[in-house]
């Protein structure tokens, strides 16, 4: 027996009805009103294309949808958020705000990923920063593609389970991929498809072809030419091209690495390694200085050392790194203060969850977490400011520190 389907299998709805359906029967009318359902001409023997087990996990619903289309932009996150289980009236309820749909589509996919974010078992797959089309106009959300139905343009497995997820930022999200930072003339690069090399000895080189309008393009190397714009960086689906082509995405590395800056961190990195010793000079907390004061240049330090450690996570010396964490806990005694949200961003910005230096901010601020300025400057005073992922950490410390002398208690 062959079941020839129409183009309505394509659409989204359909796929909503296969996902959400008790079981997987298909039932075929006959003469006389006879019908049968397909598990029992299996029975008898009969060899049917099986509907895939993998469409009733997360990540096979995640690719496969990714193949269907739909008539009405808005109703996408609907149907995303119905087939991955999470609450759907949360998306409705943004429907009578704006007369414009595209609007709607929009703000219910900044919702949709929001929501992703905080289930548990869910979270955003980090491979869809790679996707093509059109992105989110939201602060914050542009990175993010205005719709996940774009398979037919990209035969990568964006949604393997394998893949670590993306975490939602004060400004944007946290991904980890491999990259490589183009390190450019000041000058633009005039052409979408050129040439670099990625080995010292220039015998390897890597080909570059950019999908992207002129217009956008000029001004992309506009900007990144300028002598105080951070370098263009190319963030690779896989670190190990060979001889085949990859999907990349080309950005501006961390703003916090600017050109010529990464001289000062490196100059750092090769002066412990002679000395043992980090070359850093600690702020000491004084009389005649405000608490704001003490704050302020007590951060510059930990600024400094952010910036190293997130050189050390880079090239993996994990030697230096516990020497840098011996520098933050003596910056912290002393200059009394804990460290800010400019230094927790780059810190959260480029090292993995299980860092040992987010373990040593989230235990320290546990004891910092008065409001007021009677005692010092506490990170409650600045808390919107802080990226959210180091918040989620926050909960954790100060559940675990309740009950002791003289700490809060979290209601």
């Amino acid at each position: 027996m062959r079941i020839r389907t129409g183009d309505w299998i394509t659409q989204l709805w359909t796929f909503q009805e296969v996902v959400l359906a008790q079981n997987g029967a298909i039932h075929i009318a006959f003469d006389k009103e006879a019908t049968v359902s397909v598990s029992e001409i299996q029975r008898r023997g009969t060899k049917l294309a099986r509907i895939s087990p993998t469409l009733t996990t997360t990540y096979g619903k995640r690719g496969t949808l990714s193949y269907r289309q739909i008539n009405n932009a808005e109703d996408e996150t609907i149907v995303l958020a119905s087939v991955l289980g999470m609450d759907v009236a949360a998306i409705q309820q943004i429907n009578t705000s704006s007369t414009d749909r595209g609007d709607i589509a929009n703000k219910r996919m900044a919702k949709f990923l929001h929501m992703l974010d905080a289930t548990p078992g869910l979270g955003i797959p980090s491979g869809i920063i790679f996707l093509p089309g059109s992105k989110l106009s939201i602060e914050g959300f542009e990175w993010a593609p205005s719709t996940w139905l774009t398979k037919h343009l990209h035969p990568h497995r964006l949604f393997d389970p394998a893949g670590q997820a993306a975490t939602l930022m004060r400004d944007g999200a946290h991904v980890r991929f491999p990259g490589i930072l183009l390190h450019c003339p000041n000058k633009a690069v005039e052409k979408p498809t050129f040439w670099f090399p990625v080995h010292e000895s220039m015998h390897k080189w890597f080909k570059v072809k950019v999908d992207i309008d002129p217009e956008g393009w000029t001004q992309f190397w506009e900007d990144a030419s300028c002598l105080e714009s951070p370098e263009p960086a190319i963030i690779m689906c896989n670190g190990d091209t060979r001889d085949k082509w990859e999907v990349g995405v080309l950005v501006k590395s961390k703003g916090f690495l600017k050109k010529g800056e990464i001289r000062h961190i490196v100059s750092d990195y090769i002066i412990w390694l002679y000395s043992d010793k980090v070359p850093v000079q600690l702020y000491q907390q004084r009389k005649e200085d405000t608490r704001e004061k003490s704050h302020e240049e007590a951060e510059k330090v930990f600024v400094q050392l952010a910036r190293a450690y997130d050189f050390a996570e880079k090239i993996i010396d994990i030697k230096y790194k516990n020497g840098l964490v011996k520098a933050f806990v003596a910056a912290v005694a002393s200059s009394g203060c804990n460290m800010g949200p400019e230094s927790v961003s780059i810190v959260y910005g480029g090292t993995p969850p299980t860092s040992l230096l987010r373990r040593f901010f989230a235990t320290n601020a546990a004891y910092k977490a008065h409001v007021d300025s009677e005692h010092g400057v506490g990170w409650f005073q600045f808390i919107e400011k802080y990226p959210r992922e180091a918040l989620k950490t926050l909960q954790r410390p100060l559940w675990g520190y309740a009950g002791y002398s003289g700490l809060p208690v979290l209601a």
